[in-house]
């Protein structure tokens, strides 16, 4: 994929970068490099590039230039990706301040360190107010400053309807995903992650809704969208097949379908060491056994017994549990 050759090319840049003393330019490879593996879901690797970078930048450029900012904004939003919201909040807090004193509150990088610190008060710490007075003075401000069809509006509507439908405005909630959906897909374009991303959550918002026909749809259209432009194994793509998934189980006839959906799924995570591989792995068991419950003498076999009989066989059998990364919840 293309974003793989420009992270090897970033990579190589680096190590020549290594070698000479320009920390700055060195700087901006690095947090170039933590961007766009953050894009392809490398949240590890982010961290410690942009991690880098930003020392690099302080130590060369101040703490307040905003260069400096601009990647501390960025390593916050990582930190927000890798369900660190405790360090999220504080670098986007403090970069936030900075930034209004420095750029000013109409600054297209002020307006981004208040969308991320906005969806992280509305969506993963229930600070709903908060969440959705920040959010909706950022999209007032990217409208006017930046335009109703610029990327980082979109992205703004998107993380405010999420923060409505986190906080029981379902309404609210679905009239914007529809509405920011339909001008991803006219001025992004249906295969930009951004447009995927909004369809994943607004999947997410009906299966919350037992709108589960619907949830099916954008699900399954969103995962094939996916695996063509992400890959197989890119985080988003495997949130929306577990998703996909989950879905599938809310019919009896489609748990087989299930099944396989999460035996795949399972695989990739625990290669890639996903987040939500215990989450998977947890799905994948139920669905195993409810599948028995249906039929008795079919042959459907839970992992611990399938683990059993590797055992039995001189298999290593059991390992896979072990491997199991922890996992957290949508």
């Amino acid at each position: 994929m293309v974003i793989e050759r420009l992270k090897e090319w970033f990579v190589r840049v680096l190590e020549d970068q290594v070698k000479t003393s320009d920390i700055v330019e060195r700087a901006a490879y690095r947090h170039s490099l933590g961007a766009m593996c953050r894009e392809d879901g490398k949240y590890d690797d982010a961290e410690e590039q942009l991690k880098l970078a930003l020392e690099e930048r302080k130590a060369t450029l101040g703490e307040d230039h905003p260069d400096t900012l601009w990647t501390k904004a960025w390593l916050g939003q990582a930190y927000s990706f890798m369900w660190k919201q405790k360090e999220s909040v504080a670098i986007l807090v403090e970069c936030l301040q900075k930034q209004k004193e420095v750029l000013g509150e109409d600054h297209e990088h002020t307006i981004f360190t208040a969308c991320e610190l906005g969806a992280n008060y509305g969506v993963y710490l229930n600070r709903f107010d908060e969440g959705e007075e920040m959010l909706e003075d950022c999209l007032e401000r990217a409208k006017r400053v930046l335009g109703e069809e610029h990327a980082q509006t979109l992205i703004i509507m998107n993380n405010l309807a999420l923060t409505y439908a986190t906080s029981g405005k379902a309404d609210e909630a679905k009239e914007l995903y529809l509405e920011c959906i339909e001008r991803c897909k006219e001025k992004l374009g249906e295969g930009h992650p951004e447009t995927l991303m909004t369809m994943f959550n607004l999947g997410l918002f009906y299966k919350a809704q037992r709108a589960y026909k619907e949830a099916e749809a954008i699900y399954y259209e969103c995962f094939q969208r996916q695996r063509e432009v992400l890959g197989a194994n890119h985080d988003m793509t495997l949130r929306v097949m577990l998703g996909l998934g989950t879905v599938y189980c809310e019919d009896d006839e489609k748990l087989e379908e299930a099944r396989q959906l999460f035996e795949d799924c399972l695989q990739r995570m625990a290669a890639t060491k996903h987040q939500e591989e215990r989450i998977c792995r947890n799905w994948l068991r139920d669905c195993q056994i409810r599948l028995r419950m249906l039929a008795p003498k079919a042959d459907v076999k839970t992992e611990e017994e399938e683990g059993e009989e590797s055992v039995g066989e001189g298999g290593r059998g059991g390992g896979e549990e072990e491997r199991a990364g922890e996992g957290e919840s949508e």
